[in-house]
């Protein structure tokens, strides 16, 4: 996990990771990835921008994070 604070390795699986993070904050975008919202800058079908790198969007995750992002 890459946090403020820096790189944090755990053996958890990115499933439970998910089930402990608030729902209103952050979205999975992956199977690999989970996003804080308020990090994205922009977004395409394929991939969330944040200010350092490019996050891809797959396509069991799309229409879950298509609808944090439109009302």
């Amino acid at each position: 996990m890459h946090t403020l604070q820096g790189v944090i390795i755990t053996k958890q699986s990115i499933g439970s990771v998910e089930a402990m993070l608030p729902k209103k904050l952050f979205v999975r975008t992956h199977r690999s990835f989970i996003v804080s919202i308020n990090k994205i800058k922009s977004f395409t079908s394929e991939l969330v921008e944040t200010d350092k790198t490019d996050i891809p969007i797959g396509k069991l995750f799309r229409n879950g994070v298509m609808k944090v992002f439109t009302p």
